[in-house]
């Protein structure tokens, strides 16, 4: 199989492990190991590293601000004035910013769509009342703590597969440890990036 949308390579992984490039045995594990760690991922940060260019559907905070999605363009926005799911109304381009403003310089998504001070039109508050196309996902290269994330993770599912019940490493002394959900330092790792609440689904 092929790694889809995974925020690192099979030669990472594979270096991570200690495992020779040659050493192809266990390289459809491993690939399903890096795809699960970034699905993960996505589950616990609120979000996902790579991109896509999807239609949306969001409810606006207010008449000035709907909060969206991380993206890093948005080439359409468009409103339900009539309430009947026609987005009847496209908000030009001189009516609408994206926000937080500086994204962009500082390597982060956009998540809000803000209407301009001097725009004659306001959004339309009402459930799934906006409409956006655009270039959804963080940018098209994960940021390097998440790669590290997807690593952890991905090499704590591949050794699972010697610690079947969830336990690995029994000591000399009788010890085990049970395998976490998520690597606590790929907790720490992602905890930045964390964002609460896939506002797609308000």
């Amino acid at each position: 199989m092929a790694i889809t949308n995974g925020y690192a390579t099979l030669n990472e992984i594979k270096a991570r492990l200690s495992i020779s490039v040659s050493d192809t045995q266990d390289d459809a594990m491993l690939e399903a190991c890096v795809e699960a760690a970034s699905r993960q991922i996505d589950a616990f940060t609120g979000t996902r590293f790579y991109q896509a260019s999807e239609v949306r559907y969001f409810t606006p905070l207010d008449g000035l601000a709907c909060a969206i999605d991380d993206a890093t363009a948005v080439s359409l926005v468009e409103q339900d004035l009539q309430a009947n799911r026609t987005y009847s109304e496209t908000l030009t381009a001189t009516d609408w910013e994206l926000s937080p403003y500086n994204a962009a310089l500082d390597g982060k998504p956009y998540q809000q769509i803000r209407i301009r001070p001097d725009a004659v039109t306001s959004f339309i508050v009402q459930p799934r009342g906006v409409k956006v196309t655009g270039t959804f996902g963080w940018s098209a290269t994960a940021p390097v703590p998440v790669k590290q994330a997807s690593l952890l993770q991905a090499a704590l599912l591949f050794r699972r597969k010697d610690a079947p019940f969830g336990v690995a490493g029994g000591g000399e002394v009788g010890q085990s440890v049970a395998n976490a959900s998520l690597d606590p330092q790929a907790r720490l790792l992602l905890t930045p990036y964390r964002r609460f609440g896939l506002v797609s689904l308000v």
